[in-house]
């Protein structure tokens, strides 16, 4: 998936996965809508959060499923 890149959400588009790894029990996340500062994320153990990018860095996670022979 091709991401724009820009504004403060850095490349994060709706449909990528993320983890945040401050709270790695959150699990893996998947964006929702990413506006300036704010990405809205739905994670596997933690339900639907907003994450303020100024604060807290989500890093993109390879698709599992890509990597598979």
């Amino acid at each position: 998936m091709a991401a724009k890149f820009g504004s403060a959400t850095h490349g994060l588009v709706p449909g990528m996965r993320v983890r945040l790894p401050t709270m790695p029990d959150w699990g893996v996340g998947q964006v929702q809508s990413a506006h300036g500062k704010r990405v809205v994320v739905t994670f596997e153990n933690a339900g639907k959060r907003v994450v303020e990018s100024d604060h807290a860095t989500l890093v993109p996670v390879a698709d599992e499923a890509a990597s598979e022979p």
